[in-house]
C-alpha cells in the first residue's frame, strides 16, 4: 500500500468500490484505466476481495502504476468461505449471504478509507453504507452505475411511482412488472434491494456516473435525472480493448473465422456468471442446428461440476453440426476479438449490459435471450434502438425460450430479409460509436470530478448556532421534530440541516467556546462523526461610549447604582405579541428593579409602545425607574 508520506497531493486520489460481480468490477476497472490515462491527475485505489483481485491481476499484467489494488476482507460466514467472496461460481442461494458479508465489511472499509484519506469515493448501487462512511470522514462520494439508463430509470420509476405512469417505457407484460417489483423487494441482511438502490442514488453528490451514451439512451438519461433529482453524467461505453488477434489464445478462433464468409457466423455467450440448465442447453443446441448458421458457442459450468459438453448437449449434436459449421468451447473465449472479426454476423446473448454495449460498439446485430435481473430491460432497448431482435418465450412471455424461436430469430437476423434493417442499423450504430470515441465523455467526467474535488476542498460549513441547539435538532425531540418537518421548496429543515452537516468536510466550525459548552461540543462530534472546532465567541467590539448614539444611555446609566439595572431585549428578529408585552411589563413592574427595555415592532407597524403595554404602565414606572426604547420606523425613548 502506498505510504502516506509519499502521497502525491497534486493528484486526485479516488477509491473505487464496485459490487463483487465481474459485470461490475470490469466497468469500474475500465473507468479507472480511463481516468489514469487522462494526463496525470488521478491515483486510483481499487478495493475488492482477494479472490477478485487475483482474477484482475491474472488478466491485467500491465496495469497502470497509478492503479493500486487493495484487498477488502469480508468476514467468513457459514457456507461462504473466501473462495465465494465473489459472484463468480457462487451458488445462487448464497447471494443474500454474500450481500450480508459485504455489508459486514463496513468496519474494514472504514479503516481503509481512514488510512487512504482519498479525495473521492466512487461506489456501486448495492452498498448504501459506503457513502455514509465517506461522509463521516469528510470524503465526497459518487455513484457509478454499470447498467444502462433504461433499467436504472425504470427501477427507480417503480420505487417512486409504483402505481403511476409518466414515461413511455417499452411495453412490459404484467408478469415482468411483477417480477421486477419482487426483485426490488428481495432482502439481504434486512435491507431490500429497492432501499439499497434508492439510498445509493440519494447519497451520490452532486451527480451520478452511468455507463452509457446519449447516442443510445438520451431520453432515459433525461428521465433518470428527473426522477433522481441529480445530474446524470454518461461515461461512454468504456469497453476493454479486445485481445490482440495475434495473441496465442486468439489463434485458434481467428484461424477458424478467417475461413468463413463475412457476416455468416453467430457468437453465442451468456456471460461469465450464468450457468444454463440442461434443458436450456438443449433448446440452444437445437435452435443453432435449426438455424443452419455457423457459430462459436462458449459453454460454462459451475466450478467443480463434472458435466462435460457431450453430456450437456443433445445426443449426436456435435457430430451433426461438425467443427466446420460450429465450435463449442468450454469456459472462455476472447469475446472482443471475436465480435470485432468481420465474419461475425450476430451475437446470441443474455443481454447483460456489458455484452449489449460491446456488440453495439462493433456493429454486431443482437439476438437477445434475456435470462434474469435487468437483462429483459436491456433486450427491450436493443429492439427499440433497432439493432437486434428478442427471442419470444412461450406462455405469453412468462415461459421458457424454445428451439424454434431461437433458430428463427438467428436466421432472420443473420441472413433473412426481415433482418436487413437490423443489420444496417447495427452497422450504423457501430460506426457512429467508433467515430465519436469515448474521449469526449471521459473528459467531461474528469472535469466534473476535478471541479467537485476543488469545491470540496474549499467548502467549510460555519454554524452560528450553539451546540446544544444542534444537539436538539440532531436528536429530534418531539418539539424539534415538528419544527424540522416544516418544508420550503420541498425540503424539510431537518433534511437541510442534516445534509449540511454531512457535506461539511473534514470538520465543522461553530461559534462557541469549550468553557461554555464542552459536553455539547463532544456530543455533537459523536453524533455527526465530524471534528467540531469552536471559533470562540467572536463578538463585535462595543460602540465607543462617547459616540452620540450612546450618550443618552450612558448619561441615564451613570446616575444609577452599580448593578441595579436590567437590560431587556429579545433580539432583532422577534416581534412580541401584545399578550407577551403585557406579561413582560407587569413582570418588570412587580420586580421593582430599574430597566432599559428595547421594544421592536414589524417595519411599518402603526402600534405605539403606549398601546402595546398595559394602561398606566409608563406613568407608574416613570422614566426615573425605567426607559423603553422603540426600534422601528423611528427610534426614541418612551
Amino acid at each position: 500500500m502506498e505510504e502516506d508520506h509519499k502521497r502525491d497531493t497534486t493528484r486526485i486520489h479516488v477509491v473505487m468500490l464496485p459490487w463483487l460481480a465481474h459485470g461490475h468490477i470490469s466497468p469500474f476497472l475500465e473507468l479507472s484505466k480511463r481516468l489514469t490515462k487522462v494526463g496525470d491527475h488521478f491515483f486510483i485505489h481499487f478495493l475488492s476481495t482477494p479472490v477478485n483481485l487475483t482474477s484482475i491481476r491474472n488478466k491485467n499484467k500491465d496495469l497502470h502504476p497509478s492503479i493500486q489494488l487493495i484487498e477488502l476482507h469480508l468476514p467468513t460466514l457459514p457456507d461462504l468461505p473466501p473462495l465465494f467472496h465473489t459472484t463468480m461460481n457462487l451458488p445462487p442461494h448464497l447471494m443474500p449471504t454474500l450481500k450480508e458479508a459485504f455489508d459486514l465489511s463496513q468496519p474494514a472499509f472504514t479503516d481503509l478509507l481512514s488510512l487512504l484519506k482519498p479525495d473521492l469515493l466512487i461506489y456501486d448501487f448495492i452498498q448504501p453504507w459506503a457513502p455514509i462512511v465517506a461522509a463521516h470522514l469528510g470524503i465526497p462520494s459518487l455513484l457509478f452505475l454499470a447498467t444502462g439508463a433504461l433499467p436504472s430509470s425504470y427501477l427507480l420509476h417503480l420505487i417512486k411511482k409504483p402505481m403511476g405512469h409518466g414515461h413511455q417505457f417499452p411495453r412490459f407484460s404484467d408478469w415482468q412488472v411483477q417480477r421486477y417489483k419482487q426483485l426490488l423487494e428481495s432482502k439481504a441482511h434486512g435491507l431490500s434491494d429497492s432501499y439499497r438502490f434508492h439510498e445509493c442514488i440519494d447519497r451520490s453528490s452532486p451527480f451520478i456516473l452511468i455507463k452509457t451514451t446519449g447516442e443510445m439512451e438520451a431520453k432515459y438519461i433525461r428521465y433518470f435525472s428527473e426522477l433522481s433529482g441529480k445530474e446524470i453524467v454518461p461515461t461512454g461505453l468504456i469497453i476493454s480493448e479486445p485481445m490482440d488477434k495475434a495473441h496465442h489464445e486468439c489463434g485458434r478462433f481467428m484461424e477458424w473465422l478467417d475461413k468463413r464468409d463475412r457476416g455468416s457466423i453467430v457468437f453465442v455467450s451468456f456471460g461469465s456468471e450464468y450457468f444454463m440448465s440442461k434443458e436450456e442447453m438443449e433448446e440452444i443446441s437445437y435452435g443453432l442446428e435449426i438455424s443452419n448458421v455457423g457459430f462459436i458457442w462458449v459453454v460454462r459450468f459451475h466450478k467443480g461440476a463434472k458435466t462435460s459438453i457431450d453430456e450437456a448437449v443433445p445426443d449426436g449434436f456435435l457430430e451433426r453440426v461438425g467443427e466446420e459449421r460450429g465450435l463449442v468451447v468450454e469456459g472462455w473465449a476472447p469475446q472482443g476479438a471475436i465480435l470485432s472479426h468481420p465474419s461475425i454476423g450476430g451475437f446470441v446473448t443474455h443481454c447483460g449490459w456489458g455484452s449489449v454495449v460491446e456488440a453495439m460498439r462493433y456493429g454486431v446485430p443482437i439476438i437477445g435471450i434475456p435470462l434474469h435481473l435487468e437483462q429483459p430491460l436491456n433486450a427491450k432497448l436493443v429492439v427499440e434502438v433497432g439493432v437486434g431482435m428478442e427471442v419470444e418465450r412461450g406462455g405469453g412471455g412468462e415461459g421458457r425460450f424454445e428451439r424454434e424461436g431461437v433458430g428463427k430469430v438467428i436466421r432472420e437476423v443473420v441472413v433473412g430479409e426481415g433482418g436487413e434493417g437490423v443489420r444496417r442499423r447495427a452497422r450504423e450504430m457501430g460506426k457512429r460509436l467508433r467515430l465519436r470515441g469515448e474521449d469526449g465523455e471521459v473528459e467531461v467526467v474528469v472535469q466534473k470530478i476535478r471541479e467537485e474535488s476543488i469545491q470540496r476542498k474549499l467548502r467549510l460549513l460555519l454554524y452560528t448556532t450553539c451546540p446544544h441547539e444542534l444537539y436538539k435538532t440532531t436528536s429530534l425531540g418531539s418539539e424539534t421534530q415538528e419544527e424540522a418537518g416544516v418544508q420550503a421548496h420541498g425540503l424539510s429543515d431537518s433534511y437541510r440541516f442534516h445534509e449540511c452537516i454531512d457535506r461539511s468536510s473534514p470538520f465543522i466550525l461553530i461559534k462557541t467556546a469549550e468553557e461554555i459548552e464542552a459536553k455539547y461540543i463532544r456530543y455533537l462530534s459523536e453524533l455527526s462523526g465530524k471534528e467540531i472546532i469552536p471559533t470562540g465567541l467572536m463578538i463585535s467590539e462595543p460602540m465607543d461610549k462617547a459616540h452620540h448614539e450612546c450618550a443618552r444611555f450612558m448619561k441615564w446609566l451613570d446616575k444609577r447604582e452599580r448593578g441595579s439595572i436590567v437590560f431587556v431585549s429579545f433580539g432583532s428578529e422577534y416581534f412580541m405579541s401584545k399578550e407577551e408585552m403585557e406579561e413582560i411589563s407587569y413582570g418588570l413592574e412587580i420586580s421593582n428593579v430599574g430597566f432599559i427595555w428595547v421594544v421592536r415592532f414589524h417595519k411599518g407597524a402603526k402600534t405605539s409602545v403606549k398601546e402595546a403595554v398595559p394602561d398606566g404602565f409608563l406613568e407608574r414606572v416613570g422614566e426615573e425607574r425605567g426607559w423603553l426604547w422603540r426600534v422601528g420606523h423611528h427610534k426614541g425613548p418612551y
